[in-house]
């Protein structure tokens, strides 16, 4: 009679999940579309939360963004972040609803400081990503290797 294994609870099954997800084995139109479900939400969030004059304007993005890039890889990041990007400009910089601007080079600095933070974030996050895949595929050889010792 065997024991019953132990059911580990829903947090460890859910952390489990976490760390071992591997955005190059979904499909990019569906992690794409999650970025751009995140960006509309960060954006709806942020003008929810405080006016446009309140400063901050791209916080909640860059949360969006690293979400985005954790979820669907560096692709997804970076569309959420120009997607994010285009739509701050369009709705929360002077004149509201339009992309011209009242001062054009503070616009310039903000959208520049703001893009090459991002493509550092995201970066990050895909090399962390590759890291972790080439970690996995280390273990699982010596894994097999170790198997193969044992049966010879």
């Amino acid at each position: 009679m065997t024991t019953p294994q132990p059911v580990s609870p829903w947090y460890q099954r859910v952390w489990l999940r976490v760390m071992n997800w591997q955005p190059q084995e979904h499909n990019l139109w569906w992690r794409c579309a999650a970025a751009v479900l995140l960006t509309l939400a960060a954006v709806w969030l942020r003008m929810a939360l405080a006016p446009a004059e309140s400063g901050g304007r791209f916080i909640t993005l860059s949360l969006a963004a690293a979400l985005a890039a954790l979820y669907g890889g560096f692709a997804a990041g970076m569309i959420s972040t120009l997607l994010g990007m285009l739509l701050v400009n369009f709705f929360m910089i002077e004149p509201y609803g339009s992309l011209a601007f009242e001062k054009p080079l503070e616009a310039l600095w903000l959208n520049f400081w703001h893009a090459s933070t991002q493509l550092v974030v995201v970066g990050a996050i895909a090399a962390m990503q590759r890291q972790n895949r080439h970690l996995r595929t280390a273990t699982d050889l010596i894994r097999q290797g170790k198997q193969q010792l044992e049966d010879t």
